[in-house]
């Protein structure tokens, strides 16, 4: 066991670089990185940022570099996990309150945030694939009546506002109305 967590420090280069600077061992950095990270989580005071850079920071570089280096299948990949984003980020909205009751909330979203990004993006191809996907597709059509009646209320409210406005003057018009000579809407009510 111990040689393992030996190789595994010895390749991760910040635990090399840490360790090389202050002639410690590896994997006692390792070891020590990885308490700092527990107890910060366990305080509350790591848990936001590690989510944070876990859920956004590095899926956004990772999406940039499918853009940039055209790789269409880490873009499909990358997709899907915006895709299951957006849907837990909605029903999380939702019960976020509960789950923060939950003991060691910081630990399981830490966890949870990291199964659904790592390398592989099983969780996140896996959740898409096996909850979204189906759920998605049930409602679609439902979904889509939905925006379009949304798109159209906009478009109405656009067009009554754009009608509105053009009937009464602008205050820049009423300026040059009262610069010309003429009478300002204050000087008629008086």
């Amino acid at each position: 066991m111990w040689q393992r967590v030996t190789n595994y420090a010895q390749r991760r280069e910040v635990v090399r670089l840490v360790s090389d600077r202050i002639h410690v061992p590896p994997a006692i950095v390792f070891i020590a990185m990885l308490m700092v990270l527990l107890i910060m989580i366990l305080r509350g005071i790591g848990s936001y940022y590690m989510v944070l850079f876990l859920l956004f920071v590095y899926p956004a570089y990772m999406t940039f570099k499918s853009l940039k280096g055209g790789k269409p299948e880490l873009l499909l990949r990358f997709g899907k996990y915006w895709v299951v984003l957006g849907f837990t980020a909605f029903v999380y909205s939702f019960t976020g309150w509960l789950l923060k009751m939950l003991p060691f909330y910081g630990i399981l979203k830490c966890t949870a945030a990291y199964v659904v990004v790592r390398g592989d993006a099983a969780g996140a191809v896996s959740l898409y694939d096996n909850v979204v996907l189906p759920l998605m597709s049930q409602y679609e059509s439902f979904i889509d009546s939905k925006l379009e009646a949304l798109q159209k209320g906009v478009e109405e409210s656009q067009r009554d506002l754009s009608e509105f406005s053009g009937k009464a003057p602008s205050p820049k018009e009423g300026q040059k109305a009262t610069a010309a000579g003429g009478t300002s809407p204050k000087d008629k009510t008086q």
